[in-house]
C-alpha cells in the first residue's frame, strides 16, 4: 500500500514536471520570436502566463497537498490501524472539554489544520494540528492575546480512570493567560498531592473533581515523553480520555517540486511522540 501511494505521487510529480517543461519551452520560443515578430512574442508570453495560472500552479498546490496528506497517513499508520487523513480530526468540544490549554470562549479561538485518525487496540485515536487563542488582561487597562500552535492527540482509554488531572509545563503558556483561563473554571485548582521533584519544579498540576494523580508508571512515561519532545507540552487524563498537546509540533513538511518523493520521504515520521503517548495510554 505504501509503495502504491508512492507510485501515485511520483506520477503526479512527472505530470507536473512536464507542464513545467512546457512553460519553459514557451518562454524560449517567446525569446526566439522577439527578434522576428514582437506581437507573436506577446501572444506566446500571454499563453505561457495562462498555462501557469490555470494548470501549473493549481497542480503544484494539489501535489503538495496530496504529499502532506499522504505523509500524515503514513506517519499515523506506523502506530495505528486504519490510519486515515482527516481535517478536522477533532470536534471543538474534544479540544475544550479537557480544559488543558488556555483557549477563549469564542468558536474562532480553536482553529484546526491538518489531522488524521485511526484505531489503537480497537479504540479511536485522533490527531490534529491546532491553533488555540486566549485573551487575558495584562494589567487593569490592557488586554493581550496569546496564540499557541501545535498538535493535539486524543486517545480513548479502555475504561474510566476516575481521574481529572492536568499536567502542564510551566513554560507552555504565559502565567497570566494560564491564571485567567483556569480562574474562569470552577472546581479546578492546583493539586495538594506530594509531587516528585521534577514535577514540582517545572510543571503545573491542576486537578478537578478528585485531587488524585496518575500512577507512577504514567508519570514516568510523561517524564520520558517530555524529555523526548523538543518543546513544551501538556497532558490531561479526564475520565476515559487521554489528551496531549505538543507545542509547535506541526503535521507539515516541506515538499520539493524539484525531486520526486523517495524512500527517505516514505520513512519520515511527522509525529514520533505518538508511540510514547500510546505507551502512556497503555498504563492507564
Amino acid at each position: 500500500m505504501d509503495q502504491e501511494l508512492l507510485s501515485q505521487l511520483r506520477i503526479q510529480f512527472k505530470r507536473l514536471r512536464l507542464l513545467d517543461l512546457l512553460c519553459l519551452s514557451l518562454a524560449v520560443l517567446a525569446l526566439s520570436a522577439y527578434f522576428i515578430h514582437r506581437h507573436a512574442t506577446l501572444a506566446i508570453l500571454g499563453l505561457n502566463a495562462l498555462l501557469y495560472l490555470l494548470a501549473v500552479r493549481p497542480r503544484a498546490r494539489g501535489y503538495q497537498r496530496d504529499c502532506i496528506r499522504a505523509s500524515i497517513r503514513l506517519s499515523l499508520g506506523r502506530y495505528l490501524a486504519e490510519a486515515a487523513y482527516a481535517s478536522p480530526a477533532l470536534d471543538q468540544a474534544e479540544v475544550r472539554d479537557p480544559r488543558l490549554v488556555a483557549v477563549g470562549e469564542d468558536p474562532g479561538a480553536v482553529t484546526q489544520k491538518e489531522g488524521g485518525r485511526g484505531l489503537w487496540r480497537g479504540r479511536e485515536v485522533q490527531v490534529g494540528e491546532v491553533v488555540l487563542g486566549n485573551f487575558f488582561h495584562s494589567d487593569a487597562q490592557h488586554q493581550r492575546a496569546e496564540y499557541l500552535t501545535g498538535t493535539w492527540v486524543r486517545v480513548e482509554l479502555a475504561q474510566d480512570t476516575g481521574l481529572d488531572c492536568r499536567l502542564i509545563r510551566q513554560d507552555l503558556m504565559d502565567p497570566r493567560s494560564r491564571a485567567a483561563y483556569f480562574g474562569r473554571h470552577d472546581g479546578l485548582c492546583p493539586t495538594a498531592q506530594e509531587l516528585p521533584r521534577w514535577l514540582r519544579e517545572d510543571w503545573v498540576v491542576i486537578t478537578g473533581r478528585e485531587d488524585a494523580l496518575p500512577a507512577q508508571p504514567v508519570l514516568s512515561g510523561l517524564k520520558e515523553l517530555a524529555g523526548y519532545t523538543p518543546t513544551p507540552m501538556a497532558m490531561a487524563v479526564t475520565g476515559g480520555v487521554l489528551s496531549v498537546y505538543l507545542h509547535q509540533r506541526l503535521l507539515w513538511r516541506r515538499v520539493s517540486l524539484r525531486q520526486p518523493p523517495g524512500e527517505a520521504w516514505l520513512n519520515f515520521d511527522l509525529l514520533p511522540e505518538l508511540g510514547r503517548i500510546l505507551e502512556i495510554a497503555r498504563q492507564l
